[in-house]
C-alpha cells in the first residue's frame, strides 16, 4: 500500500491503464488506501482480522466498491471465506439450471457458500478461491455472453435443453435429473 500512497495519481493511472477504467480505478485505489490508513492504521492484517460481515459492510460504503469488488478484496487479499459472484458464475449457474435466471447476488453467494462452506476458515477460503478461478477459466473459454459449449468440461452436466445430459444443483436447490 505504501506505493499507492506515495505515487502520483497520473503515474498510478498509467501503471493500471491496461486494466481499463484506469482513472476511476486509480481514484478508488487511493480511496481504499486512505480508508485502511484511517480505520486500521494502514494494517491489512488488522483490517482482515475483523468479522467478515462487518468488514464487508465497511467496504461496501467506500465509493466505487460494490458487492463483487468487496468480496474479491475479502477473498483474494484477505483470504477470507467469501464467494465472489461475477458474470461467469451467473451464466454457468443459470445455463446449468443450478440457479434461476435473474437470481440475486446474495442468493447466489449464499447458495455457494452454504454448499461449499463446511470446513475451517482457511480451507473454505481456498475452496472458494479455487472454485471461482475454475469458473472464470470455464467462463472465459466457453461461457461468455455467447455460449461455446463444444469442448467445455462442463458440457456433460448441462441440462438437455442446452445440449447436455443432466441437471445438477449446489446446496439446497435440488433439480430433477
Amino acid at each position: 500500500m505504501q506505493g499507492i500512497r506515495q505515487v502520483a495519481n497520473a503515474e498510478l493511472e498509467q501503471l493500471i491503464r491496461p486494466s481499463g477504467y484506469f482513472r476511476q480505478k486509480s481514484a478508488r485505489l487511493k480511496t481504499f488506501v486512505a480508508y485502511a490508513d484511517e480505520r486500521y492504521g494502514g494494517s491489512l492484517s488488522r483490517m482482515f482480522s475483523q468479522p467478515v460481515e462487518d468488514l464487508r459492510d465497511q467496504l461496501l460504503k467506500l465509493n466505487g466498491v460494490g458487492r463483487e469488488t468487496a468480496d474479491a478484496i475479502l477473498l483474494y487479499a484477505g483470504k477470507l471465506p467469501v464467494f465472489v459472484v461475477d458474470s461467469y458464475a451467473r451464466r454457468i449457474f443459470e445455463r446449468h439450471g443450478i440457479l434461476p435466471a435473474g437470481a440475486k447476488y446474495e442468493e447466489i453467494r449464499g447458495e455457494v457458500e452454504s454448499a461449499l462452506g463446511k470446513n475451517g476458515v482457511s480451507e473454505r477460503a481456498e475452496h472458494f478461491n479455487e472454485f471461482h478461478a475454475l469458473i472464470v477459466e470455464a467462463g472465459k473459454r466457453h461461457c461468455g455472453s455467447v455460449a461455446k459449449c463444444d469442448g467445455c468440461p462442463l458440457q456433460p452436466l448441462l441440462p438437455a435443453k442446452f445440449g447436455g445430459q443432466v441437471q445438477r444443483s449446489i446446496g439446497s436447490r435440488a433439480v430433477k435429473k
